[in-house]
């Protein structure tokens, strides 16, 4: 059950600055309108820190809150930079018992721009603390706050949010985040949900415009969102539409299923002359052009030449009018491309679609693993289904080897339909997945 810490911080200028942690003007902070209610959050605000020896800024502490559920005590400190130069922030956050005594320290680091708003955020094992304490530090920064060049829109489906953030900078964000504060109809903080809008490399790329849902586990009345952008000031070569990316994505389909799911799929053609690892992120869209639902896809392998499917499944998304995607890949060395290894048999035969496949690779260690073929079906031109099967010799099987009699399966569509396209996915593994 949830449970409500009580801050006591050693700060200034308590009363003053309490109505700053809800201004929805402050760059880098986005709020909802919150209900009328006389019961604030309860939170701790401080005054501007003294400037450190060396002359860097001072910073502002804006609200310290906490909530404890599931055995762990999350906190959260918004600090602002008032000054018109970039700064580092640390911060510490120590927990005290009863007694007095210091039960944990626990640490944390931000980059702010000048002007800029920021959050902190700690957890750890609870130990019912009593007290607390917060205490944040200007120091040389690391890395380049970006978030004056970065879009985030948050949307609230009631049940869910969907963070939608679009990189307009030309450097890549290292390991964005946003920062949701949940308050139930009271102002009391019910929860904290970092979300973090990046790839798999912890990244925002140069042109990138990325979404992620976010499905709490506790009821909420209104949100407050906090971010952070900061960047180490490279830019990718793979950034998403950069030159001469070697993908080809101009095929796309839909449809929705028996079960209410909508299907969004993505031809992928690699065109290029290197093995690449592939990652899609992509929003269900209503109407009016807001995210409906977010959901992720990838290809660990996809070989010079080789086409295969990115398929998002999205479970509440049957009001969806459109589709956004993205698109990024890096080369890998991870995985040996397989699939023009194999010899591929498909016709239709009746209310069927019948494939074959054979494993003519000269290296009788080289397995196409996962290999698995989707046939996707068409009825005057419109997607009606899909199908995706593994395409092993053995029952049950996921791979195909070189060795193995020839694998056949039969595809059918839940209906009618007058035309059929096959893809196929396969990758073989250079290094020991039991290492991982």
């Amino acid at each position: 059950m949830k449970k409500m810490i009580s801050l006591v911080c050693a700060l200034a200028l308590v009363l003053a600055l309490a109505s700053c942690a809800t201004k929805p003007s402050v760059p880098g902070a986005v709020t909802t309108e919150s209900p009328s209610s006389d019961v604030p959050a309860e939170t701790v605000s401080a005054g501007l820190s003294e400037d450190s020896e060396d002359g860097l800024p001072g910073l502002e502490v804006l609200s310290v809150e906490s909530v404890e559920y599931d055995g762990y005590v999350a906190c959260l400190a918004v600090i602002r930079n008032n000054t018109d130069s970039a700064t580092g922030a640390e911060g510490s956050l120590s927990a005290y018992d009863s007694s007095g005594g210091e039960l944990v320290t626990v640490y944390d680091r931000a980059e702010l721009g000048a002007g800029e708003t920021t959050y902190m955020y700690f957890t750890f094992e609870s130990r019912d603390p009593a007290d607390f304490s917060f205490d944040c530090e200007p120091v040389e920064p690391e890395l380049e706050s970006i978030q004056a060049d970065v879009r985030v829109k948050v949307t609230d489906r009631g049940n869910r949010l969907i963070v939608c953030a679009g990189n307009d900078s030309e450097y890549s964000a290292e390991e964005p985040c946003v920062m949701l504060a949940l308050y139930d109809d009271e102002g009391v903080l019910a929860a904290l949900e970092p979300c973090y809008v990046c790839d798999h490399d912890g990244q925002l790329k140069p042109g990138a415009e990325r979404y992620e849902e976010v499905n709490p586990d506790v009821g909420y009345s209104y949100y407050k969102a906090f971010y952070r952008f900061p960047s180490a000031g490279n830019t990718p070569m793979n950034a998403p539409g950069a030159a001469g990316s070697p993908l080809d994505c101009s095929e796309t389909y839909e449809y929705r299923t028996e079960f209410g799911e909508t299907v969004y799929m993505v031809a992928v053609r690699n065109d290029g002359d290197r093995t690449l690892s592939v990652e899609g992120n992509a929003a269900a869209l209503d109407a009016d052009g807001a995210p409906i639902a977010a959901e992720n896809a990838s290809l660990a392998c996809l070989g010079a030449g080789d086409t295969s499917l990115l398929e998002f499944f999205f479970i509440d998304a049957a009001d969806a009018q459109d589709f956004s995607f993205s698109v990024q890949y890096d080369e890998t060395e991870n995985y040996t491309p397989v699939l023009d290894k194999i010899e591929k048999h498909y016709e239709r035969m009746g209310d069927e679609v019948v494939v074959s496949c054979l494993n003519n690779a000269d290296d009788p260690e080289l397995v196409a693993e996962y290999f698995t073929a989707t046939v996707v079906f068409f009825d005057s031109g419109e997607c009606v289904g899909k199908q995706t099967k593994y395409m092993s010799a053995k029952e049950d099987g996921l791979d195909l080897a070189p060795d193995d009699p020839a694998a056949e399966q039969r595809f059918s569509a839940s209906g009618d339909f007058d035309d059929f396209k096959v893809f196929f996915y396969a990758q073989h593994a250079n290094f020991d997945p039991e290492d991982y």
